[in-house]
């Protein structure tokens, strides 16, 4: 999704393509398998190591994701930083900082005696489920209008994405 093109004559296979991209880029991030990025999976975490991002960042990321897809549950217990540490093979600080963040953000709380826990807040999950996919159709949506398309050429190509993935679920 780096590239912006400014040709107006871009098919629209080419604006399907861009969508089909980032669509692509949603589901490695929640699906098991990315053989694209070395990463780390335990638990159903992935960690991309790119370099361009901080550690601690990745691994928020990756927390966020497993919470608004469902496979982190409210009020689930989360384990230990130590067990976490070593699972991701990142610092204990590293992952501290992480869970910080996450702390902060409302994401998890914390029981004295008993550890970490996913948040019991369903209003925090949905307003950060929407707020995720917002910043990725504004990716989209800022390519596709780069690429010379109009909210309603962009309208058509989605509904038509959107039938495809319909009937494919049921088996048409």
């Amino acid at each position: 999704m780096g590239y912006l093109f400014s040709c107006r004559f871009i098919s629209k296979n080419v604006l399907t393509f861009s969508l089909y991209c980032c669509i692509i880029n949603v589901t490695q991030q929640y699906s098991d398998t990315n053989t694209d990025y070395r990463y780390v999976r335990k638990r159903g975490f992935q960690v991309e190591f790119d370099d361009n991002i901080p550690i601690y960042q990745q691994i928020v990321d990756q927390f966020k994701l497993q919470i608004v897809s469902g496979r982190l549950q409210c009020g689930e217990r989360v384990p230990s930083v130590r067990e976490l540490a070593l699972e991701m093979g990142v610092s204990t600080n590293t992952l501290q900082k992480a869970l910080a963040v996450l702390e902060q953000e409302k994401l998890f709380f914390t029981e004295r005696t008993s550890g970490r826990f996913v948040t019991n807040d369903t209003g925090i999950i949905n307003a950060l489920k929407e707020e995720m996919l917002d910043k990725e159709l504004a990716r989209f949506l800022e390519a596709a209008k780069a690429m010379g398309y109009t909210g309603d050429e962009i309208q058509q190509v989605l509904s038509q994405y959107l039938m495809k993935i319909e009937l494919g679920r049921n088996g048409q």
